[in-house]
């Protein structure tokens, strides 16, 4: 007997050929309790675990208690027992990856609106996770053994769990392999162009809370500047160099609790000395670009420190993201 579990959650006449196909062949096929076409060699996940997590978490849960050393393959309504096999045998050679079946010719099956809905996804989930992921609503993917318990406690269900999965692997500091499949039936979706904006505002969430931050400490540091250098001393370092001192300690307290707080992997200290080499660093380009557009420019110096806190905070994004605040694992 094979040590995979596949967790089919729909019931249509496809998944049911393809759950048949891979029982046949040794495989633990597990079905939620309402499945209509069950039949005794499969799995029925009890119905106190789906009432208390939902159909996938809970399953998640059952597995875990009964065979922790099982990895778990999630499939549903387009994928046939070939797509299934292929995620189980990159699973064997990614042993430490969460392994995504995707399908390249998705947007060409659906929609104008959700094919622009689905880049539009594609490019924030790059700006935010650091990764690209071709099929943001793919549900086959294998799970090996010892990351299913890191998604038994993960909040939601169904499309919002399964989002939320893939947003928390950067956190978990757990790889991604994206597996290429051809799906072979009709791509059957229940999303609605509601749907899809509620998850382009789930992914770009943690950009906001940056862009808000940034936003913040950018005020916080033009009005500590702006007083300094109109009251007390015409020493544009000076002046620019306490506005950063208070300023940066701010931004890294919300950052650490608020924005990149799901990322963490380290101990406080060690990222705070990564954020104070990084700030460092922006100060002394900081520095010079605003030295070079006052003196050499001629730039009035109020309106230079914003140009020049500008590039320096769009950068910050993605250094306190894949610097400051990356999981140890991340990939």
């Amino acid at each position: 007997m094979n040590s995979t579990i596949v967790y089919i959650f729909t019931y249509n006449h496809q998944v049911d050929r393809t759950a048949t196909a891979l029982s046949a062949l040794g495989y633990k096929v597990a079905v939620s309790p309402e499945c209509p076409w069950a039949t005794d060699d499969m799995i029925s996940i009890p119905e106190a675990y789906i009432k208390e997590r939902g159909t996938i978490r809970g399953a998640l849960q059952y597995f875990h208690e009964t065979w922790p050393d099982h990895d778990v393959v999630l499939a549903e309504e387009y994928v046939n027992a070939e797509n299934v096999l292929e995620v189980i045998d990159a699973l064997k050679k990614q042993e430490n990856a969460l392994v995504l079946g995707i399908r390249k010719d998705i947007t060409k099956r659906h929609k104008k609106f959700d094919r622009v809905a689905y880049a539009m996804m594609r490019v924030l989930f790059n700006l935010v996770q650091g990764r690209t992921i071709h099929d943001i609503h793919s549900t086959l993917r294998g799970i090996p053994a010892t990351y299913v318990p890191a998604f038994v406690d993960m909040q939601g269900d169904g499309r919002e769990f399964l989002l939320g999965q893939l947003m928390a692997l950067r956190r978990l500091g757990i790889p991604l392999y994206q597996q290429e499949i051809i799906a072979t039936g009709p791509i059957h979706t229940t999303h609605t162009p509601w749907d899809l904006i509620k998850d382009i505002s789930r992914i770009a969430f943690l950009f906001v809370k940056f862009v808000s931050s940034s936003a913040i400490s950018a005020i916080l540091d033009y009005s500590i500047y702006s007083f300094m250098l109109g009251l007390v001393s015409n020493n544009l370092l000076l002046c620019s160099g306490i506005a950063r001192l208070i300023s940066s300690a701010f931004n890294f307290i919300v950052n650490q609790m608020v924005v990149f707080r799901e990322q963490q992997g380290q101990s406080k200290w060690r990222m705070l000395l990564k954020y104070y080499i990084l700030a460092g660093v922006l100060f002394a380009i900081n520095t010079g670009i605003l030295y070079f557009l006052t003196y050499t420019c001629m730039i009035n110096p109020f309106i230079a420190k914003i140009f020049t806190e500008a590039l320096v905070y769009a950068a910050s994004y993605f250094f306190q993201r894949d610097f400051v605040f990356k999981s140890k694992k991340s990939k």
